[in-house]
């Protein structure tokens, strides 16, 4: 639920209720099974998630002991796209990895330190156009870097949390 009237749909059986990242809060978390689950925000008409050459963040609460290529979120079409997964990539298995792909520049970097050992973690993305992509976990820095990425990444698909279209689903 956003405060802009986006709101996404939980598909194919997300198990609700379960208990959230902070003992102390009320507010209860989804599971993602890694087989389908996911939440889709469909492209609002407003545009408000499209976010044409500005600076973004997003962010999320996560806890997963995967770290076999799974995605976090994603707004991706066939030219134009920005994603985070916990990768299996060579070297970062379980850390976070950034796309960028604006038709014409495509950056990927990678977070310094993993995300893959059960516990939650807050993870920020922060997308900034003139010095690149920087990772914060559980409010550290957590690398930065990738250069410049001037062009407009915005698209009609929808924002996908819990996939990536090219990876597989969430497993947390």
């Amino acid at each position: 639920e956003t405060g802009n009237a986006s709101h996404g749909r939980y598909k194919n059986g997300v198990v609700l209720g379960v208990p959230g990242a902070l003992a102390t809060d009320t507010d209860t978390a989804g599971r993602f099974d890694g087989g389908n689950d996911l939440v889709e925000v469909a492209d609002p008409a407003s545009g408000v998630l499209d976010f044409g050459t500005d600076d973004f963040t997003t962010e999320a609460w996560i806890k997963t002991t995967a770290n076999d290529e799974r995605g976090l979120f994603a707004k991706k079409n066939a030219t134009t796209s920005w994603a985070v997964t916990v990768t299996d990539d060579p070297n970062h298995a379980g850390q976070l990895r950034a796309n960028f792909k604006d038709g014409v520049v495509s950056r990927q970097l990678y977070s310094i330190r993993r995300v893959d050992d059960g516990a939650w973690h807050h993870v920020v993305v922060r997308w900034k156009r003139e010095t690149g992509i920087s990772f914060f976990i559980d409010a550290r820095p957590a690398g930065s870097g990738g250069g410049t990425m001037p062009g407009d990444v915005s698209n009609t698909a929808p924002l996908q949390i819990g996939k990536s279209p090219d990876n597989p689903y969430l497993k947390g």
